[in-house]
């Protein structure tokens, strides 16, 4: 699957805080060869009120200095939902970000997605590129998805291709077999098969391609857990047309102190309907090898940057409206049954653009002088609760 999420607006925050652990950002480094690490990109992070992730920006380093490359929104339903995915590149000779591609998705009242949409941006509108639909076999368990192409020419989606999961009587994924479209008939092209411990939990995944009369095996993951089910490596063993070798490994290490689940992080987003989500305490890093000689020889390390943020509970809770959105001049703010305070307005680099102190349950605020795109809108109450808010200048 490809590219991930935006923005819908939020009306509650409480009063009451406690303390959380939130990733900021994500540092990624290559091995020097010399006993060193040197980095070359990041991911920065940023959250709504509900810790959806509405904003990923990937920046590349040069020459000792980090640059932008390409950023993604998200935008969630009522239910949480990730439904839209915005790809953005950035383009050093104007200094803007240029939108590229498009992802949206529906979902069923299972909350399961049942189709995605890939669109790219081209001569001022989006046009299509593919999509996949899916078919359950019960809530959370996909039975069948058929992917297409778009055919730009006839105007029409051209049916590429399907895969079809097998569960166990534990309703368990046993195995998914992908098969290409020939205009006529369908043909073998992939297929994998899941292997489970005790505790139900995915410590095996078996590749294998149609080679037009049997099929081959070319690729096995093996997943090593812990006792909580955290993933402690993944060794992958690659061969096309020859026996498995090992090829490469990803080591894992862990906060055992805390849980993921209590953490505000942005791996919500990813897939994981073929796989189980692999971090119970909180990730620290990972390290990936690849196998050469007869040895795991390290070559890149990825490490999760936390600070301690505050989450929002469930009591006094606080309604705010901010409108219209996108904008093409003022925005107004309204609180209820408090007031508001100091406004400020940052951009997405978190340069303060604009900050205003009053004390009324509404504002106004005026974005005509400022570039198209998107700001961070920070309200402080009169009680010193704040909410964020993510604003669209047209």
């Amino acid at each position: 699957m490809k590219k991930t999420i935006t923005f819908l607006a939020l009306l509650l925050l409480s009063t009451t805080l406690f303390s959380q652990d939130k990733l900021d950002f994500t540092t990624y480094e290559y091995d020097d060869g010399v006993g060193g690490w040197e980095f070359y990109s990041k991911s920065e992070f940023l959250y709504d009120i509900d810790n959806n992730l509405i904003e990923k920006i990937y920046l590349t380093m040069s020459d000792g200095v980090w640059e932008n490359d390409n950023k993604t929104l998200y935008t969630y339903d009522a239910n949480n939902n990730m439904i839209e995915e915005l790809t953005y590149r950035w383009i050093l000779d104007t200094g803007q970000w240029d939108v590229s591609f498009k992802m949206s998705l529906v979902y069923n009242t299972n909350n399961d997605f049942t189709s995605i949409l890939w669109e790219y941006w081209q001569d001022g509108q989006w046009k299509n590129e593919e999509k996949v639909e899916f078919t359950y076999y019960s809530a959370g368990k996909i039975n069948q998805y058929y992917y297409y192409e778009w055919d730009a020419t006839a105007g029409v989606w051209d049916l590429d291709g399907r895969a079809t999961a097998s569960y166990n009587a534990n309703i368990q994924l046993t195995s998914m077999l992908e098969e290409s479209w020939t205009d006529t008939d369908w043909e073998n092209d992939d297929q994998s098969f899941y292997t489970y411990n005790t505790a139900g939990k995915i410590t095996e995944v078996l590749s294998q391609y149609w080679n037009d009369t049997a099929w081959s095996t070319y690729s096995q993951e093996i997943y090593e857990l812990d006792t909580n089910s955290n993933r402690l490596t993944l060794t992958d063993y690659y061969g096309w047309e020859t026996a498995l070798e090992a090829n490469y490994k990803t080591e894992y290490n862990y906060d055992m102190t805390k849980l993921q689940s209590n953490t505000v992080h942005p791996f919500n987003v990813e897939f994981y309907f073929l796989q189980d989500f692999p971090y119970f305490n909180k990730i620290l890093d990972g390290v990936e090898y690849s196998y050469n000689e007869g040895a795991w020889d390290s070559e890149t390390r990825v490490t999760h940057h936390y600070t301690n943020s505050a989450e929002i509970s469930n009591e006094s809770i606080i309604k705010a409206s901010v409108y219209p959105n996108p904008t093409k001049s003022n925005i107004f703010i309204q609180l209820e049954n408090t007031t508001v305070d100091t406004v400020s307005l940052f951009d997405t680099t978190g340069k303060l653009i604009i900050k205003e102190t009053t004390l009324s349950l509404n504002k106004s605020i005026g974005l005509s002088n400022l570039k198209t795109g998107v700001y961070i809108l920070e309200i402080t109450d009169n009680k010193g609760n704040i909410v964020r808010k993510r604003v669209v200048k047209d």
